[in-house]
């Protein structure tokens, strides 16, 4: 049987857990969490998936140093303090094959770098969970654009998340336009930073400016009540505006000025996801998910973006930036 150990099973984990019971294929599941309450979340949400008619075993562990030392694939969907040391940990003391880390990965450059430090001299896949370049609306219009020049994204809204949901739309605009230089501007990004919704972690609002070879990248953010967001891709000859919460999205002419074609735009959410990577890992040994030496650059221009501003407004220098 395939071996998955997942490290984590709060909210998005136990999403990991609910998928991995659909996958068509036999696994040998060990759940690594220490709190007793989102084990028994976990475990009722597990339950409430019918699954597929392959075979499943499952434990839970409460701690991931508990784990064998041979397993096929590491999930890893803790929040971003603990994952470094957690990924580090896995890649010393287990033999594994493949990483799939939830993001934003690590907290720090220094991270970024010591991990693929560590990944040099083994033969371990690691990818980062931005799973947008795995929805058919994205991959249709990838094959449109991709590589073309004059490429304008934008995502707009109020409380969408930038300090964890960035890394999304930079991994989108990446998927589909291949850019490689990317040099970002924060001076509009509103003064200091906010607390999150999880305690220890801090939140950002105001404008990011990207500029990379293929076009711009804005990410939007305001502070409101209501949390809104909307995507605009502008091309040359028509943009397009995608409402994912709708799941629609409109094209627009510049020469006609109205709109030329209503769209339909599949979002897939996580219990419905991990399924498909863990079937592709196990068929092709490879999966449509950013891998892991590309979404550390990506990662490195928003830590970079985000701990230049927070560091405006401190005494000491800050290394580290407590988003997650």
């Amino acid at each position: 049987m395939f071996k998955v150990a997942l490290i984590g099973c709060g909210n998005l984990g136990s999403r990991h857990l609910q998928a991995l019971k659909l996958t068509n294929k036999e696994l040998d599941i060990t759940v690594c969490e220490p709190d007793e309450q989102a084990i028994k979340i976990a475990q009722e949400r597990y339950n409430q998936v019918e699954g597929s008619s392959f075979r499943k075993t499952i434990r839970f562990i409460s701690d991931y140093r508990e784990l064998s030392e041979d397993i096929d694939l590491v999930i890893v969907a803790t929040t971003s303090a603990s994952r470094f040391s957690i990924a580090e940990w896995v890649l010393l003391h287990v033999n594994i094959k493949y990483i799939l880390l939830e993001k934003v990965v690590f907290q720090s450059l220094d991270e970024l770098d010591q991990f693929s430090d560590l990944l040099r001299n083994r033969a371990v896949k690691v990818w980062v969970n931005c799973p947008r370049r795995m929805f058919e609306f994205y991959k249709k219009l990838k094959s449109q654009i991709y590589g073309k020049s004059d490429i304008n994204m934008t995502i707009q809204g109020v409380e969408w998340g930038m300090a964890c949901n960035a890394i999304h739309i930079l991994d989108l605009y990446r998927f589909l336009t291949g850019f490689t230089v990317c040099e970002y501007n924060n001076e509009k990004m509103f003064q200091g930073y906010y607390d999150s919704k999880r305690e220890g972690y801090l939140e950002f609002y105001g404008k990011i400016e990207l500029t990379t070879d293929k076009g711009k990248l804005i990410l939007d953010c305001d502070k409101g009540d209501v949390a809104t967001d909307r995507i605009i891709i502008q091309m040359p000859e028509e943009w397009i505006e995608i409402d994912e919460s709708t799941r629609e999205a409109t094209i627009h002419s510049y020469e006609k000025e109205e709109v030329t074609e209503r769209l339909s735009v599949d979002i897939k959410y996580q219990s419905f996801l991990t399924n498909i990577v863990v079937e592709q890992i196990i068929n092709n040994g490879e999966c449509e998910l950013s891998i892991y030496e590309d979404s550390a650059l990506l990662h490195k221009i928003l830590l970079s973006c985000f701990l230049n501003h927070i560091n405006k407004y401190t005494n000491v220098e800050v290394k580290k930036c407590p988003i997650t």
